[in-house]
């Protein structure tokens, strides 16, 4: 249904459709409204040639629902005003908290002079998930409905929140950002109390992990965090913007990820920042090698590799490698395959195992367009990840590629075979034998079909499509 709203839209990402039915809380009318919202802000945008796709970066703007406030009001009433301090506390918390963390803010905010609530925490949650306003969750609790959160937090005076998310900030800032949970949290809070570089550095990190994890929609929005914590034109805007285009082109957005390396490209020259510089050219170059501009991604992996052996930036080795290696490959020139060769071996030696991938995926097109077949086979197997693996939708694509390159020339391969009684007919093409082939198979399944269900009673068969027109 959510699909169906954001027409002409094609292929929204699941991730989106999911956010999205998640803000309206599945209510099919504030569903309805959120459409028309996402419409007119004009974030159902054309590529071009031609297609529609949703701009994912509107989802972080769109309004919360009315219903929010009015829930809150009916839940919280008729309960004491120390439980509904303690639900306010709660809900600036976030979605999930533990009573460690409740109790733990509290104590803070008490001991800066803050406003409280006298109750005691197990008490309070006890009597709060009695009401069923929280249920439990894991191992802490959360909100019986989002919805719900998001109306008592709404309706929490301001001062009253800056305060907890304040004390949330300092207890959560004490915490390993690479712990689960500890930079979504700090990255809230941060936000929220206007502390813009910590947000933005929280945000960098869950940028760079939902990267690793191949999630390239989380990867952006978590990115568009980080850069709109940002207005100084730093180093550390120029990486958000270049882990937010890398999460973009893999979004098939790679009009936008080209102009976020542009600006990023910008502040590298201005910074005269070798690392930084070198990796964005050697995203462009990967983001026009996906819309099939190969001279401008190797004239990108040219400006990349000569600034590359201008200084020194051994760990970028193997990426450098494989831009040049793919720029051989796309010219079908016969130096592809050491070429890509090299650059998968030393990936491995650095455990660079996306490149190293990427690399075997091309790899077996290059085996495919030398004629080693077997080899393509090989090397193709050898580098797709297993089911289940997170890289496998990063590089999958390069792998299918490689088969469906493969496949024809193994078939070409057998139709050459000469076969018994038939070495006088003259050798065909596959591409002129696979549509009478497909053909055929057509008309056999229609004629079988057909049959079956005359011996089930319901008519007398026709003539078998086959033999029609021979007569």
């Amino acid at each position: 249904m959510t699909a169906a709203l954001l027409r002409p839209a094609e292929y929204p990402p699941l991730r989106a459709l999911l956010q999205i039915v998640a803000i309206s809380h599945g209510h099919p009318l504030h569903l309805v409204s959120l459409a028309r919202e996402i419409h007119d802000r004009g974030a159902i945008r054309t590529r071009p040639n031609g297609e529609h796709f949703l701009d994912t970066t509107a989802l972080d703007a769109l309004p919360p629902s009315a219903l929010g406030p009015w829930l809150a009001a009916r839940e919280l009433a008729g309960h004491r005003v120390e439980l509904i301090a303690l639900a306010r506390v709660c809900a600036v918390l976030g979605d999930e908290f533990t009573r460690a963390e409740v109790a733990a803010v509290l104590d803070l905010v008490e001991r800066r002079g803050g406003a409280t609530t006298t109750i005691d925490v197990d008490v309070g949650l006890a009597e709060l998930a009695a009401a069923a306003i929280l249920v439990p969750s894991g191992a802490g609790w959360a909100f019986r409905q989002a919805l719900l959160q998001e109306g008592v937090y709404a309706t929490t005076n301001e001062d009253e929140r800056t305060a907890l998310h304040q004390a949330a900030l300092e207890l959560w800032s004490r915490r390993d950002r690479r712990e689960l949970g500890v930079a979504e949290r700090v990255a809230r809070h941060a936000e929220a109390v206007g502390e813009l570089r910590v947000a933005a550095r929280a945000f960098a990190t869950l940028g760079e992990r939902a990267h690793r994890a191949h999630r390239p929609l989380e990867a952006d929005q978590a990115w568009q965090g980080a850069v709109r914590n940002l207005d100084v034109r730093d180093l550390q805007r120029g990486r958000a913007l270049l882990g937010r285009a890398r999460a973009r082109y893999r979004l098939q957005r790679v009009r936008d990820a080209l102009a976020d390396l542009e600006d990023a490209l910008a502040i590298a020259i201005e910074l005269a920042d070798a690392r930084l510089e070198v990796e964005v050219l050697l995203e462009r170059a990967t983001a026009l090698d996906w819309i099939d501009d190969y001279a401008g991604s190797a004239v990108a992996t040219e400006r990349a590799a000569t600034r590359y052996a201008d200084a020194t930036l051994a760990e970028l080795t193997p990426e450098v490698v494989l831009a040049r290696a793919r720029v051989v490959f796309r010219q079908a020139r016969a130096e592809a395959v050491p070429a890509l060769e090299d650059a998968a071996a030393r990936a491995r030696r650095t455990h660079h195992e996306e490149t190293e991938a990427i690399a075997l995926a091309l790899l077996g097109g290059a085996l495919v367009e030398a004629k080693e077949l077997v080899r393509a086979g090989s090397r193709s197997r050898r580098g797709r990840p297993p089911h289940g693996d997170p890289a496998r939708p990063r590089v999958r694509p390069g792998h299918d590629r490689a088969d469906r390159d493969l496949q024809p020339r193994r078939g070409s391969a057998v139709a050459r075979r000469p076969r018994r009684g038939d070495q006088a007919r003259p050798p065909r093409s596959v591409a002129a034998a696979r549509p009478r082939r497909g053909l055929d198979l057509g008309r056999r399944a229609l004629a079988r079909a057909r049959a079956g269900r005359a011996r089930r009673g319901r008519r007398d068969p026709p003539p078998a499509i086959a033999d029609r027109g021979r007569g």
